[in-house]
């Protein structure tokens, strides 16, 4: 996906082939594995599949900052060095910031509420920065992306939670690794798709247009079509069962309590009722 600089050849075409083929004998081993490493069945769970899913294309966007940005800081509002490596620097602090208390308000909201109200701010971000012209400056696009990182902070906390009480406690390390799979498969994705629109788009301007008016427009062209994944995201998490998450954490729970009450039951035994 990333080999060429100007558009995609055969040798794209066959590298793409092969990741597909590959991905699909996987499958074909995994299936027919008497222990195999992913248990296929497991996706079937809405909520653990969508999960993975909406991570993927989150990840696609917010990969659309690293790489678009500094293009448009340093070509269209001619930021220098430092100051632009402050104006980066904005995303990934607020990032920080909001993920202890996106935490605690996962605990008390509920992930499926935390999940819906990450996408809509990182869905705003995203169409502020389609949208607003550079005549805002620094502020125009700074502040877009501070929300949208907040956004994506707040999902990627309850999208975590969603995905880990989603499976069964044997699978959790399996599972673990194929949420930073969808989330590195986004990341590069992003990096590749989204680049090239961003490439295209500078050179759809007139032969006439200036750097600093083609990469302005290039940038709110991509962040235009990168609001189209946060919007999917944002229907997949719609249509998840609200109860999914509460019922696989009792579920995983359940084989542990007829221990429990024995143990209850053998320490009433032992030191007396009343004194316990």
């Amino acid at each position: 996906m990333t080999i060429g600089r100007d558009r995609p050849g055969v040798l794209n075409a066959v590298m793409l082939a092969a990741a597909l083929l590959g991905a699909g004998l996987f499958v074909a081993v995994e299936r027919k594995a008497r222990l195999p490493l992913v248990r296929l069945e497991a996706l079937k769970n809405p909520a653990l599949s969508m999960s993975l899913a909406m991570s993927l294309l989150v990840a696609m966007v917010m990969m659309t900052t690293l790489v678009v940005g500094p293009f448009y800081l340093s070509r269209s509002l001619l930021m220098g060095t430092g100051a632009m490596g402050l104006a980066l620097s904005v995303g990934p602090l607020t990032a920080a910031l909001i993920a202890l208390p996106a935490g605690r308000l996962v605990d008390r909201v509920g992930a499926r509420g935390i999940t819906i109200t990450g996408l809509v701010g990182a869905a705003t971000g995203c169409v502020s920065l389609a949208i607003l012209p550079e005549t805002f400056g620094i502020l125009g696009y700074v502040v877009p992306v501070a929300v949208m990182t907040a956004g994506y902070a707040l999902f990627q906390t309850a999208n975590n939670t969603v995905v880990m009480q989603s499976t069964s406690q044997d699978q959790g390390g399996v599972v673990s690794g194929l949420l930073s799979l969808s989330r590195n498969l986004g990341l590069v994705t992003g990096a590749s798709l989204l680049g090239t629109v961003f490439a295209f788009a500078s050179r759809a301007l007139e032969p006439g247009a200036t750097e600093t008016i083609a990469v302005a427009s290039a940038t709110r062209a991509t962040f235009a079509m990168a609001a189209i994944p946060i919007f999917a995201a944002l229907l997949m998490a719609g249509r998840m069962p609200k109860g999914d998450v509460n019922r696989n954490a009792f579920r995983r729970l359940k084989p542990a309590l007829p221990q429990a009450a024995a143990r209850i039951h053998d320490l009433r035994t032992h030191f007396g009722a009343g004194r316990l």
